[in-house]
């Protein structure tokens, strides 16, 4: 049972956008005596009294999180919620937004089928990402999209060795390897790339960017094998990159440790939409050229 709703907009909003959404929001709110907690961000943009947390503690005193922003809203959300399973309607205040799939003006429709317990949610697989340097962990994250490790501005091209479960894939020489999630097989993956893989699915993706070896393609595997990524470059130092939000710097034979996280992301899907519609929309694929 929805007691609670927390909302929260991405950290530098457009003014306009936000200014006309979240008083709708509010009122709708009020004319239904629901209790709410807004982040510290979004108090800012709107007057009178209301209970304001910052989003850390909000997150551990509601019962769903309305969140007004675009993929990199849900991205740094989902790493914050994920051991909670806090449900997110992710409203897409931005552009193309694959996983804020649900317009503003679905957002009161869809709220109204929450409240009634009218609604379904989704599981979104997450990693869970190991930065080893001398055998020692110096970071440790979660990942919903992907995790990128790439060559830095000086480098040319870096050498990654890929082991599956300790044994040897491939060693790659190119500018650089992403390992996606099916939820992040639409983002940077993508652009490389690699396949669309549906979101339901339990998956690894891995796609090579710009391969020296063309015959260096996109592979997938079960989501239960473990990853380990081996900085083969000699003297250089490559950048290891979280959902694109979190970065760290990987030594010569420092190893990234990626598998499937415990943990995941619940995701209030649209009641008026499937993934595929979404694809089409976003890809444009019923359009002529």
């Amino acid at each position: 049972m929805i007691k609670r709703i927390g909302v929260v907009i991405k950290p530098k909003p457009e003014s306009a956008r936000i200014n006309r959404v979240l008083p709708q929001l509010i009122e709708w709110f009020n004319s239904r005596s629901l209790n709410y907690i807004l982040t510290t961000e979004a108090a800012g943009f709107i007057d009178g009294d209301h209970s304001v947390l910052p989003v850390r503690e909000l997150i551990e005193r509601v019962d769903l999180i309305v969140a007004l922003g675009g993929d990199g809203t849900l991205l740094s959300l989902a790493r914050l919620t994920a051991s909670l399973k806090l449900p997110i309607l992710a409203v897409n205040m931005g552009g193309l937004g694959f996983i804020t799939e649900v317009k503003v003006g679905e957002m009161l429709p869809a709220l109204e089928l929450i409240i009634a317990a009218d609604y379904r949610t989704e599981k979104r697989m997450m990693l869970e990402v190991s930065h080893f340097e001398e055998g020692r962990v110096v970071n440790r994250c979660q990942a919903l999209n992907d995790v990128v490790i790439n060559k830095t501005a000086l480098s040319r091209l870096i050498d990654l060795q890929v082991l599956i479960d300790e044994k040897d894939m491939t060693t790659y020489a190119a500018d650089g390897l992403i390992v996606a999630t099916p939820t992040g097989s639409t983002a940077y993956s993508l652009s490389a790339g690699g396949p669309i893989v549906h979101p339901d699915m339990e998956a690894l993706i891995i796609t090579p960017i710009c391969p020296h070896t063309l015959t260096n393609r996109p592979v997938i595997v079960n989501s239960k094998r473990i990853l380990k990524v081996v900085n083969l470059s000699k003297g250089n130092k490559v950048n290891l990159t979280v959902d694109g939000q979190e970065f760290y710097e990987v030594a010569p034979r420092g190893e990234v440790v990626i598998k499937r996280s415990e943990d995941y992301l619940t995701l209030v899907v649209s009641p008026d939409k499937d993934y595929f519609q979404v694809l089409s929309e976003k890809l444009r694929w019923s359009g002529r050229p």
